[in-house]
C-alpha cells in the first residue's frame, strides 16, 4: 500500500491572520537560514524510515483504520536517539482506556524491536467524528498531523471519501488557545511547587520549558496564527514577535538553556543546569505571566 500525505500544507484561510503572514514567513527563513550554510544547497529531509515500520505495525497490531506518522520523524528533521516518534490512530470510535494502554504498550515493545535504543512513541487516539472536526482546527494536534504527516489509512478509497480535502474549510476556535493557557498555567504552578520544595533539576527545567513553549505558542494561536509542532524557544519566540508585532519579547533565560528540557525525560542530559543560574525562577516566572497576560489582551481585542 503506498504511504501518502492528505494534502500539502494549510494555505490562508482566514482575514484576521493575513496581516501577520508576511512576518511569520520571514520569521521561518530566518530559523531554516541558521540551519543551513549558503555553501551547501538545501536538501528536503526524508521521513524516519523505521518510524514509518513502527507505525505500520502498530497501526496492523490495534487495527484502526487510519495511522499517521507525524511530527519530526515524518518532516526528517529528527534528531536519532532524541526525537519522540509521534503517531496519530484513528477509529469509528474512540478507545476503551485498555485499548489505550494496550496501544501504547504495544507501541513501545515495537520501538524496542525496530530501534534497539531508547526511543520514546506518543500515541493519540481519535475517533471519526472528532478527527473529522479538528483536522480543520487551526493549531489542532490533528490539524497539525493531517498537514505535515504521513497518512496510512487501511483503505484509500474509503478515506478520500470520508475526508475528501478539496471541502476542507478551516475554523479557528478559542478552545485550543484556552488549552494551551490551562498548560501553560499547570507548568507555572509546578514550577512554584519545586522552586519551593527543592526539587530536583530535571523537574525546574522540565516545567520551565515546558510552561515557556505553551505560553509562547498561546500567544502566537491568539494573534490568529499558526504555530509549528516546534520546542525550541528561540524559534518560537521569533515567531510569537512576528505574529504580534506589539510583544517584543525576548526569554530572560537563554533559549539554549531551556531547550536542553525539551522532550521526553529520556533525553534529560543538561550540560548547563538551569537551576545553577541565579534568580532563574524570578525569571522564568515573569517571562510566562508576560506572555500569558498578552494572550489574554489579544484575546479581548
Amino acid at each position: 500500500m503506498s504511504l501518502r500525505p492528505v494534502r500539502p500544507a494549510a494555505e490562508n484561510v482566514a482575514a484576521t491572520r493575513s496581516t501577520i503572514e508576511p512576518r511569520q514567513n520571514a520569521a521561518m527563513d530566518r530559523i531554516m537560514s541558521q540551519s543551513t550554510t549558503s555553501a551547501l544547497p538545501y536538501v528536503k529531509p526524508c521521513p524516519d524510515a523505521k518510524a514509518l515500520r513502527l507505525t505500520r505495525c502498530l497501526q496492523e497490531a490495534t487495527q484502526a483504520d487510519v495511522a499517521i506518522l507525524f511530527g519530526s520523524r515524518a518532516r526528517g528533521d529528527y534528531q536519532e536517539g532524541r526525537s519522540d516518534v509521534d503517531i496519530l490512530l484513528v477509529d469509528d470510535c474512540a478507545p476503551t482506556p485498555q485499548k489505550r494502554k494496550d496501544a501504547h504498550y504495544e507501541a513501545r515493545m515495537l520501538a524496542q524491536d525496530i530501534y534497539r535504543q531508547p526511543t520514546t512513541v506518543q500515541v493519540l487516539w481519535f475517533d471519526h467524528d472528532t478527527f473529522g472536526k479538528m483536522r480543520r482546527t487551526v493549531n489542532h494536534v490533528v490539524a497539525r498531523a493531517v498537514q505535515e504527516g504521513i497518512v496510512m489509512p487501511s483503505n484509500p478509497e474509503n478515506y478520500s471519501s470520508r475526508y475528501n480535502a478539496e471541502n476542507d474549510d478551516e475554523s479557528y476556535e478559542w478552545t485550543v488557545t484556552n488549552q494551551r493557557i490551562r498548560n501553560a498555567e499547570s507548568h507555572l504552578y509546578n514550577f512554584r511547587i519545586l522552586h519551593e520544595g527543592g526539587g530536583d533539576d530535571r523537574g525546574h527545567g522540565k516545567n520551565a520549558q515546558e510552561g515557556m513553549e505553551h505560553a509562547l505558542k498561546t500567544v502566537i494561536s491568539a494573534a490568529g496564527a499558526q504555530y509549528p509542532r516546534e520546542h525550541n524557544i528561540g524559534a518560537l519566540t521569533d515567531l510569537a514577535n512576528a505574529a504580534d508585532p506589539g510583544l517584543n519579547f525576548q526569554p530572560s533565560i537563554e533559549p539554549r538553556i531551556l531547550n536542553q528540557y525539551a522532550g521526553s525525560d529520556d533525553y534529560y542530559d543538561p550540560s548547563e543546569p538551569i537551576t545553577n543560574i541565579p534568580g532563574y525562577y524570578e525569571a522564568v516566572r515573569n517571562d510566562i505571566t508576560t506572555l500569558l497576560n498578552r494572550a489574554g489582551e489579544l484575546q479581548r481585542q
